[in-house]
């Protein structure tokens, strides 16, 4: 979404607007962390679910304990 709102920013800089960019950059952060909320949420209360989706049912017991913990470390790193 940031990446989206780079025109955004520039047009309103350039008009000098920097109060409207704070507005725009406060709103972002807010759409962002919430949608970060949310996604954390559903990979936390349905890993399983998220995992069958790219494997068999039939997959090793060990595969999705090991997906479910890799789920769990990537999201450390956002």
């Amino acid at each position: 979404m940031a990446a989206g709102l780079i025109s955004l920013v520039g047009y309103n800089i350039g008009c000098n607007k920097k109060a409207r960019v704070k507005e725009i950059f406060k709103k972002l952060l807010i759409y962002e962390v919430t949608i970060g909320l949310i996604a954390l949420l559903i990979i936390e209360l349905f890993p399983k679910q998220l995992i069958y989706i790219f494997a068999t049912t039939n997959e090793s017991s060990y595969y999705t304990v090991f997906a479910i913990k890799d789920f769990r470390i990537y999201l450390l790193k956002f």
